[in-house]
C-alpha cells in the first residue's frame, strides 16, 4: 500500500510485516546547487528579480552568492555578475539564466564563504587590527622565496601593518641596487605612500618601526601585468568601489602571492563597508578558504 506525499520531498511507504504496518520514509535527496557567480556590481537605479530553478524569488544584494539555475531579470538600470572565468553583465529589459562556466576551480565558492566569514568576525569583534600587541605584518613575508607580488608601473603603494605603539615609520627600500625610496611616518597601523615607479623584476623590502623601537619587515617583488591570474580587462578597469572590491577578493582567493596586488584595490576606498572588511582580512594575512 502506497500513500504518496503532497511535497515535493519524497513519499511515505507502509509496508505491512505480521499483520503490522512499518512506516518507511523514502527521502529523495534534493541537489545541492553549486554557488557560481557573485554580484559585484550595480548601477544605483538597478531593478531586477531574481528566480530560483524550483521558481522561488530570492532577494540578492551587493555580494550576494547566485547559484547555478537561477534566472536573473533585470527591469532597470544592470548588474554585474563575477564568475570564476568571465564577468557577465546584465541590462535592463534582459533576462539571464546562470550556468557554471567550466569546472568549478572553487574560486567563487571560496570568496563566497570568505566574505560570510569576515561578516561573522566584524560582528563577533574578532578582528585583530588594533593597535598594541606585537607588532606584525602578514601582509608580507619575510622572504623572496615566498614573496608577494606587485604590478608593476608608477603607483602609488598602500601598506597595513598589526600591533604595535603609534607613531610608525615606514621605510619602502629597494634591494638592488640598495636604496631607501620613501620614508613616512604614520599614526595608524596603515599607509599610502607617494607614487613611485616600480620596475619589474625588482625586488623591495619594507620596514615598520614602532615608537617602543620594535621591527618588522616584509619584502615584495615586482611583476609584469601578464603575470595577473587570467580576468576580463573590464574588471580590472572599472572604478567602482564594488567591482574593485570584488576583483581584490578574486586576486586574494588564487594564491597568497597575489595579497599586496589585492590589497591596493581596498585600502582607499574602506568607507565602503565590504572593502573595509576586505582591507582589514589582507591586513591580517586571513586566507580565503
Amino acid at each position: 500500500m502506497q500513500n504518496a506525499c503532497d511535497n515535493k520531498l519524497g513519499s511515505t511507504w507502509l509496508i505491512p510485516v505480521r499483520g503490522v504496518f512499518l512506516v518507511l520514509m523514502c527521502f529523495l535527496v534534493m541537489p545541492v546547487w553549486a554557488t557560481v557567480a557573485i554580484i559585484i556590481d550595480m548601477t544605483p537605479n538597478a531593478s531586477f528579480k531574481v528566480v530560483d530553478r524550483y521558481g522561488h524569488s530570492k532577494q540578492l544584494q551587493f555580494f550576494d552568492e547566485v547559484q547555478e539555475g537561477d534566472n536573473i531579470t533585470v527591469k532597470s538600470g544592470s548588474i554585474t555578475l563575477m564568475m570564476d572565468k568571465q564577468t557577465a553583465t546584465i541590462n535592463a529589459g534582459e533576462s539571464k539564466t546562470v550556468k557554471s562556466s567550466g569546472p568549478d576551480k572553487g574560486i567563487i565558492t571560496a570568496f563566497a564563504g570568505w566574505i560570510r566569514s569576515l561578516w561573522k568576525s566584524e560582528q563577533e569583534g574578532t578582528f585583530l587590527v588594533t593597535k598594541g600587541g606585537k607588532l606584525r605584518m602578514p601582509l608580507l613575508t619575510k622572504t623572496l622565496k615566498r614573496a608577494r607580488n606587485l604590478v608593476a608601473g608608477q603607483r602609488e603603494l598602500h601598506l597595513g601593518w598589526i600591533g604595535g605603539q603609534s607613531p610608525y615609520t615606514v621605510e619602502v627600500i629597494q634591494i638592488y641596487p640598495y636604496r631607501v625610496v620613501l620614508t613616512k611616518e604614520v599614526e595608524e597601523t596603515s599607509v599610502t605612500l607617494k607614487s613611485h615607479l616600480f620596475s619589474d623584476n625588482s625586488s623591495y623590502q619594507i620596514v615598520v618601526t614602532d615608537a617602543s623601537g620594535a621591527k618588522v619587515v616584509g619584502v615584495f617583488t615586482v611583476v609584469t601585468e601578464t603575470k595577473l591570474p587570467p580576468y576580463p580587462t573590464a574588471i580590472q578597469k572599472n572604478s567602482s568601489k564594488e567591482t574593485k572590491t570584488g576583483y581584490a577578493g578574486f586576486l586574494a582567493a588564487q594564491n597568497k602571492k597575489w595579497f599586496l596586488e589585492a590589497y591596493q584595490y581596498v585600502a582607499d576606498i574602506t568607507e565602503f563597508e565590504e572593502a573595509s572588511l576586505v582591507e582589514k582580512a589582507l591586513r591580517e594575512g586571513r586566507r580565503v578558504r
